[in-house]
């Protein structure tokens, strides 16, 4: 089974970037949170792709709610 995650800018529908497993976004997704602030990450989508058919993780504020629960899993 082919698995891999893909970051997607809501605006303009361009690929951000890819990644192989959930946490290696999550991570990703964090740091570009402190780097860029939340107002910037509202204006993306991830995507999750299994054997070639995508199906939506999350976007907008829930992937800010994502992001953020995965920082304080990690926390603990």
């Amino acid at each position: 089974m082919d698995t891999f995650f893909q970051l997607v800018e809501l605006t303009s529908g361009n690929v951000a970037d890819d990644f192989e497993t959930m946490d290696e976004a999550t991570a990703a997704l964090r740091k570009a949170v402190q780097m860029y602030g939340a107002d910037v990450m509202r204006t993306y989508s991830l995507l999750e792709f299994v054997d070639g058919v995508a199906t939506l993780v999350a976007m907008q504020d829930e992937l800010l709610k994502l992001v953020a629960h995965s920082g304080m899993a990690r926390a603990v």
